[in-house]
This record gives structure tokens, C-alpha cells and sequence, in this order.
């Protein structure tokens, strides 16, 4: 798949402090790419390199059909959070945006009732923005992005703070974008939504790359095939102790879970087996599997197991 974005070594030093450390992906183009992070992560830093708000103390950054180290003019970003003039109303505030974007008064007409319905804010066109939600500032902000009709948006925490109703509807938004055939770049520390969302997502700590992963249903751990399958197997109870030497011998390690029935053990399979050599294994040394199931990981197993076994 093309890239809209690669970064090699990306670094940021602020002074003695460096926010981002030799940062280094690729980013499809798209893509709904989410990057994950606790505070002071480099989620910030790095988007602020890549739109040029910032410099960068080494590494480089080239997005597509765009020179090397320069922000592409068709990527619009929402850094930390949208900040408009309070009193004016929504429809007028837009207007102003894109007669300093350099936008007609023809595509004014046309563009901007079409966006605040596509955002869901054709209703509150004549209200200023000081009468706002901040769910409903959010979606105006991604109202101003699509003004120049971007490729590439990128929004740093879209739902931080947000009631439930409101991360419902920015979720939708972005799936709707990214039906579009956008390429989306967001940061957040919600994994909930960014499983929800997100195509391929990447884990920062402290500055560095600990992890990118591809959100596909068959991938576990990060890497897919490379970690192992992750299965449920379920046997009678009074065979759990022949179970677990047997597991040792095929390279299945088990792994702790919650809420699973008696006799249920989730079990990571070495890389490349798949269940049913196990339960041909295990077939053959008379225990017989009356469950066998192939289980997703969750993001969050993820994140914490990246940010559990780097410093």
C-alpha cells in the first residue's frame, strides 16, 4: 500500500529534553492511523513537526508528492484544540476562514451550508460558537478542515473531554471521512476509541516508537503472525492438570484472563501453528478439546504489554 507519509528519525529537542526520539514509519495512505500514547508521549510533538508548527532538531519527514521536511498543503490539522472567535456565528465564522484560505464568495455559498449539514451543525448556523458544546466545537473545527477539501486530516484528541453522545458522534464523523477516501491522523489515549476507529495504530513513550500494528481481526499482538494466535481452548475440568505440560511441549503458553467458564484456558500459540495442530496434538495424547476458539487481542492488551517490557 502507498504511503501518504514516512518518517525517518524524527527527533525533537526542547533544550535538555527530548520529546521525540528517533521516530521512524510509514503511514498508508487511507488509512485511519491512530497514535497512541500517555501524556508526554511525543503525540503532540510529532504532529506538530509534521505540519511544520514545529522543527525538527534531526531525522526528516516527506509526505507524498510533497519535497522532504515540508508540510504538504493538502493535510489540515486541529492541534491540542480548536480556537475560534467566540462571538461570531458559525456560518459567518467559516465565511471569514475561507476568504483567508483565498476561497470565492461562489464556493462560500455553496461549501459552507453543505459542511455544517455534513457535521451536523446545519441547525446551529446562526448561533455563535460561544453557545457551543464542546462536542459541537470539535465538529465545527473538522468543518473548518474540510473548507480546502484536504486529503490528509489530522486531529489530536477529537474526543478528549467529550460526553458519551459526543464521542459517539465524532466517531461516526471520522468513519464517514475515512469512507471518503481521507487519510486520517489522530491522537488519543482513549484505546477504546481508537479500536473502534482506527485502521493501523502506533504506541509512543517518552518520545520513541514502541509498537505500530495493522487493526485487522487476525492480527495479535502487535505483529499478527509474528506473536502467535491467541486461542481459548476448553477441556473437562479434571484434565486442566495433563493439559498444561502438554501445552508446554507444543509451545502454547498459557495467558491469564478473566471471566472464562470452568475448564477454559486462553493459551498464545507459537508463531506459525494454527489450532488445528494443537487440537491434533492434544488428540493425540487423549485429551479431547470440547471448545476451541479463536481469540481476538484487544488493543489495550497491547498497549500495556508495550509499555509494560520498554522503559
Amino acid at each position: 500500500m502507498e504511503s501518504v507519509l514516512r518518517l525517518s528519525g524524527l527527533t525533537k529537542n526542547y533544550g535538555g529534553i527530548r520529546a521525540l526520539d528517533g521516530v521512524s514509519m510509514a503511514i498508508p495512505q487511507g488509512a485511519v492511523f491512530g497514535l497512541l500514547g500517555p501524556n508526554g508521549s511525543g503525540k503532540t510533538t510529532l504532529l506538530s513537526l509534521i505540519t511544520g508548527l514545529a522543527h525538527r532538531t534531526s531525522g526528516s519527514f516527506i509526505w507524498q508528492s510533497v519535497p522532504e521536511n515540508t508540510p504538504s498543503p493538502d493535510v489540515a490539522a486541529i492541534i491540542e484544540k480548536p480556537n475560534f472567535l467566540p462571538k461570531l456565528r458559525a456560518a459567518e465564522q467559516l465565511s471569514h476562514i475561507a476568504r483567508l484560505r483565498g476561497l470565492g464568495e461562489a464556493h462560500r455559498r455553496s461549501e459552507i451550508p453543505r459542511l455544517l449539514e455534513k457535521v451536523g451543525l446545519s441547525q446551529a448556523a446562526d448561533r455563535p460558537l460561544q453557545a457551543f458544546s464542546l462536542g459541537m466545537k470539535q465538529r465545527f473545527g473538522i468543518a473548518a478542515l474540510l473548507l480546502s477539501d484536504p486529503r490528509v486530516l489530522i486531529l489530536d484528541e477529537p474526543t478528549n473531554g467529550l460526553d458519551p453522545q459526543g464521542i459517539i458522534e465524532i466517531r461516526h464523523l471520522i468513519l464517514q471521512l475515512a469512507a471518503e477516501g481521507r487519510t486520517i491522523i489522530l491522537a488519543s489515549h482513549l484505546l477504546d476509541e481508537v479500536e473502534k476507529v482506527c485502521t493501523h495504530a502506533a504506541i509512543l513513550k517518552q518520545g520513541r516508537l514502541l509498537d505500530v500494528r495493522e487493526m485487522r481481526a487476525d492480527s495479535a499482538g502487535g505483529s499478527g503472525e509474528a506473536a502467535g494466535m491467541l486461542v481459548e481452548l476448553g477441556v473437562a475440568p479434571e484434565q486442566l492438570p495433563a493439559l498444561f505440560p502438554l501445552l508446554d511441549s507444543f509451545g502454547a503458553k498459557p495467558e491469564a484472563a478473566t471471566g472464562l467458564l470452568p475448564g477454559r484456558v486462553q493459551v498464545r500459540l507459537k508463531p506459525g501453528a494454527d489450532p488445528a495442530a494443537l487440537n491434533r496434538f492434544l488428540s493425540g495424547h487423549e485429551i479431547y478439546l470440547a471448545h476451541l476458539q479463536h481469540v481476538h487481542d484487544r488493543l489495550e492488551t497491547s498497549f500495556l504489554k508495550a509499555l509494560e517490557n520498554r522503559p
